[in-house]
């Protein structure tokens, strides 16, 4: 199987995924889930470490106690991160910030924003401008954060919309680029984190 082909099966997947959020039929959900696992069946057989990943999060296994529930995907989040999963490396960071794991979670974040994924660019920015777990470097966190604006990230967009047009964290004050970063919230392809 090429590669080309195993991305596109990973991407229908995540995209099968995504829709199932919002079906309002709970039956439907599960054929789609179910179809999903199908697509990246062979990859997962192969040991293919972000087919794996993926199963995981289209898993509906919900048997046992919550605390079970809970533990089953923190050690799935656990291998996939250690396996190189970037999505993993996110998702794992942001469930140890809350558990106040916060050097662990910073350093999971920053692998994930350096690898590209919008999402812990976003929050990568915020956590250098804040100094959270990392030394403070507001120039540097803006750079991650207007990355992630430029990726479409709505929560950077609509910072760097307020940021550029008030002038703060070393932005020079631009009223005309901050309306210009406002407009893009519009756009359909901007998505909430």
């Amino acid at each position: 199987m090429s590669d080309q082909s195993r991305q596109d099966r990973l991407t229908e997947a995540r995209k099968l995924l995504d829709a199932s959020a919002f079906v309002s039929s709970n039956l439907l959900a599960e054929d789609m889930l179910a179809w999903a696992r199908k697509l990246i069946e062979a990859d997962v057989m192969e040991g293919d470490a972000e087919a794996t990943w993926l199963s995981g999060e289209l898993s509906t296994d919900y048997t046992g106690t919550p605390a079970e529930v809970e533990a089953r995907h923190l050690d799935h989040l656990n291998a996939s991160a250690a396996a190189g999963v970037i999505e993993a490396k996110f998702k794992l960071s942001l469930f140890l910030f809350d558990q106040g794991e916060t050097s662990r979670a910073a350093t999971l974040c920053q692998e994930a924003a350096e690898a590209g994924l919008p999402a812990a660019m976003w929050c990568h920015g915020l956590d250098l401008i804040s100094g959270t777990a990392r030394d403070r470097n507001e120039a540097t966190g803006i750079d991650y954060i207007r990355r992630a604006a430029e990726q479409n990230v709505a929560n950077a967009v609509k910072f760097m919309a307020d940021t550029t047009a008030l002038g703060q964290f070393g932005l020079t004050q631009d009223e005309a680029e901050g309306a210009l970063w406002h407009r893009r919230l519009n756009s359909p392809q901007v998505y909430w984190i």
